[in-house]
């Protein structure tokens, strides 16, 4: 397996459009804001798989050098900024291809950072789904100059006797934590939600509590991203594997269901310019509930080479799983350097 990371560790972009109520129409062009090089001088230091968004300009990228759980060698660390733009606003100094796993330390207890794959944020805090034996829920947050432990963490190992890797987490607006297990073509991935650490005392000692709903995708493959609106009564989950987003409604406390009015499978076929088929599927998501769309990254399983001429996003009605735009990041990355 290879990456599919491009060039660009991160592509923050912007457009003018108007929303009703019940649509939404886009009456400008996306535009990027601001990119950072993996390379540069205010990069990461290598590929980025995901980015936690702490406020404006001010977000953390993560570093997870290998592809898969199970494979060595993996670098895997936290990279914050404060105030960014393309050329400023990293804390801390990561040379091109620095390799290290960055500790989660509280007291005696420690930790460290092996093949997390997503981060989210809640109330300037970074939440990293953590692969560890215990397969931690870790919390940090941005020091002056440096990402710090934040003395916060989760156990989200619910079953020692069939431990399960973890992909993608997001948090809702009350605290509560929803985070996805991997699965494959003959395993189905669960959603796992954990209560806030406000009402879970397990976050702050134990570190072992049930989980509030165990959520199993209705066919196997592999969820590679979740989000969740802020009342948490709605869950959007991509399945890589059968290239589809799953819709539930419910909440918390009672439950959900799956709703079968929102649909969308990516349908994309692209061939590279050397004539090789790719197959991309869905990745990272997110809901912005403001604008009433719902964003969805796609991008093929880790390919160098004719896979960086594949990675786009899709904005969808977040109703029905419309397209309404698409934002092609391989082609402006193409059109701003002359390569892939």
């Amino acid at each position: 397996m290879k990456y599919f990371y491009g060039l660009l560790a991160f592509l923050l972009i912007s457009i003018l459009f108007s929303v009703d109520v019940n649509s939404q129409s886009f009456d400008g062009e996306w535009s990027c804001a601001y990119a950072t090089t993996d390379d540069g001088a205010n990069g990461t230091g290598i590929q980025t798989i995901t980015v936690a968004v702490l406020a404006e300009n001010e977000f953390a990228g993560l570093v997870s050098q290998s592809a898969l759980p199970w494979e060595d060698g993996d670098a895997c660390y936290i990279v914050g900024y404060r105030n960014a733009d393309s050329t400023h606003g990293r804390l801390g100094n990561y040379a091109y291809n620095t390799a290290f796993n960055q500790a989660w330390i509280n007291g005696f207890d420690q930790t460290f950072l092996e093949h997390a794959r997503d981060m989210a944020s809640y109330n300037g805090l970074i939440l990293v789904a953590n692969n560890d034996a215990a397969r931690n829920i870790l919390v940090f947050e941005l020091g002056e100059d440096s990402v710090m432990t934040h003395p916060k963490r989760m156990s989200a190992n619910i079953d020692p006797f069939n431990p399960k890797n973890l992909w993608a987490i997001d948090t809702d607006n009350a605290g509560r934590v929803y985070v996805t297990t991997e699965g494959d073509s003959t395993t189905p991935s669960e959603i796992l939600i954990f209560d806030s650490f406000d009402n879970e005392p397990a976050w702050s000692a134990g570190h072992n509590a049930d989980p509030l709903q165990v959520i199993e995708l209705p066919e196997n493959g592999d969820a590679r991203g979740i989000t969740v609106t802020g009342d948490g009564q709605i869950i959007y989950v991509s399945n890589y594997v059968t290239e589809k987003i799953y819709c539930y409604r419910g909440n918390p406390d009672d439950g959900y269901e799956l709703y079968d009015g929102f649909d969308f499978t990516l349908t994309d076929e692209p061939v590279s310019s050397n004539d090789v088929a790719l197959d991309p599927g869905p990745w990272g998501l997110n809901i912005m509930q403001e604008k009433n769309i719902l964003f969805v990254a796609c991008a093929n399983d880790y390919q160098l080479g004719d896979g960086y001429q594949y990675g786009r996003y899709y904005a969808l009605n977040p109703n029905t799983g419309e397209i309404l735009d698409t934002l092609d990041c391989a082609k402006w990355n193409f059109d701003q350097t002359g390569a892939y």
